[in-house]
């Protein structure tokens, strides 16, 4: 399945990631998987999926939102506790998030238009099959 499916906000996290970085904003939104642990008002899924995170040395998250037409979400960019914070957080590396976002979400949002022009071409197929057949 190559599709993300609609989640409740808040939840997660993704989803406290896209509370804290409001939906509206094009910036780039940093958090530590370990304040997020020890944060009490921070909702947890199943699974202990931030927990297992960080076992694994992952110690920053950034996340980015994106919305296009019918389309809006974030994209959540980890990196290693051990990463140098400074380069993660240079402007330069920054707008390449941004930019990769903004591709990650044209693709997302066109995905529901291209189905849908999809539909209709295979049935102009069918419809021009079904007149030549009358002939």
């Amino acid at each position: 399945d190559r599709s993300a499916g609609d989640c409740a906000p808040g939840a997660g996290l993704a989803g406290t990631l896209a509370e804290e970085s409001g939906m509206g904003s094009q910036r780039v939104h940093w958090r530590q998987i370990k304040s997020l642990l020890n944060d009490p008002f921070v909702q947890r899924g199943g699974g202990k999926r931030m927990e297992k995170l960080f076992e694994l040395g992952i110690g920053l998250v950034a996340s980015v939102p994106f919305s296009f037409q019918d389309g809006k979400g974030i994209v959540v960019y980890y990196s290693r506790s051990t990463a140098d914070v400074q380069m993660l957080r240079c402007s330069t590396n920054e707008r390449y998030l941004v930019g990769s976002t903004d591709l990650v979400g044209a693709n997302y949002a066109i995905q529901k238009a291209r189905e849908q022009a999809s539909e209709l071409r295979k049935e102009l197929i069918q419809e021009a099959r079904r007149k030549l057949r009358k002939e």
